[in-house]
């Protein structure tokens, strides 16, 4: 909308346009329904409000923070920056994680098939000539009859155990226990503190540049945060500032984000360049991202590998060490 709206096509034959050619036609349609309300007299963003599930509360008011300063296209151009670098962002994530996941998925595969079709063949050879089996093969055994004869229920409560999970995250209070643990995990800690300062960043930016008022921006950026422990610390801040506290100080006393962030925020606040600041600190933050990213494929890929390989390989060792000691001892009769 920010090209059309630029070349000074009215909102109304913008909204058409853009619902009429959105791949998405869920999302499309809602555009198009935005356009009837504004036909008939709703200001942009009060149509906006009216489908809060798909369009968040940032758009809304970064709309009508364009209404107000008369600059629409500016702030829809801005709106496009932001969503495209949380795409990018949440694709680049998706990338780093695809290779390893896809490698898992293949493994559990193999590890199920050697479980459950080649060894009940082994199983009935060594049954057949009563061979004496190591601990590690009877182990295996074991587990493979138990896939065998109760794999159904075994995946049932697997299932059940998801289920609960999923409903319990659902709550509030489960939802708020698994994002203070994700937080307290060393790496991943790390990595959901730099997401979510990108996005904090990024928001606050865009919010400032186009003229809404601190308060109202930490409201805004607190709900775009995906954990719920940084949420409530942004709520917190939000009323430090609304007291009269400066926003790093806020920032620095709720331990949301490291040292350097706060400091960038200190030094946007004292010169007054609060916007430049936070689209510096976005950047850093992006650039840290990729970094991790780098290093954890790097570090991932080969560990990955080496626990596939080891445990495929200790299947079949286990497996084909009794075949050797009984070849063995049939040639020693011979």
């Amino acid at each position: 909308m920010a090209i059309t709206l630029s070349a000074g096509v009215s909102i109304i034959d913008a909204l058409e346009l853009s619902g009429r050619e959105h791949k998405n036609s869920g999302f499309g349609e809602a555009v198009l329904q935005v356009k009837i309300l504004v036909k008939h007299g709703n200001s942009f963003s009060e149509a906006l409000r009216s489908f809060p599930k798909v369009f968040p509360e940032l758009m809304v008011q970064m709309v009508r923070s364009g209404e107000m300063s008369g600059c629409m296209d500016l702030v829809m151009e801005n709106l496009g920056i932001y969503y495209e670098g949380q795409a990018d962002l949440r694709s680049r994530i998706a990338q780093a994680f695809f290779y390893p996941s896809l490698v898992m998925v293949v493994a559990v595969g193999v590890v199920m098939y050697l479980m459950a079709g080649v060894l009940p063949v082994f199983v009935e050879i060594f049954e057949s000539m009563e061979a004496e089996l190591p601990l590690t093969t009877e182990i295996l055994m074991g587990v493979s009859t138990a896939l065998i004869s109760s794999g159904g229920w075994i995946l049932l409560a697997v299932l059940l155990l998801l289920a609960a999970g999923q409903a319990a995250v659902r709550q509030e209070v489960g939802a708020l226990a698994r994002d203070r643990l994700l937080l307290r995990l060393p790496w991943a800690g790390q990595f959901m503190q730099l997401m979510e300062g990108v996005r904090f960043a990024d928001a606050m930016a865009i919010m400032v540049s186009s003229g809404i008022d601190m308060i109202s921006a930490l409201e805004i950026a607190g709900k775009i945060l995906g954990n719920r422990v940084m949420r409530h610390k942004i709520g917190a801040v939000r009323e430090a500032v609304r007291r009269g506290e400066a926003l790093s100080d806020s920032l620095a006393d709720a331990g949301l984000f490291d040292r350097r962030f706060v400091q960038m925020i200190r030094i946007g606040e004292s010169s007054g360049t609060m916007e430049q600041v936070l689209i510096k600190v976005s950047v850093y933050y992006n650039d840290e991202i990729n970094r991790k990213i780098k290093k954890m494929t790097a570090l991932l890929e080969p560990v990955v590998l080496l626990v596939v390989g080891g445990l495929v390989f200790f299947i079949m060792a286990s497996v084909m060490q009794p075949v050797f000691e009984i070849y063995s001892g049939y040639s020693e009769l011979v």
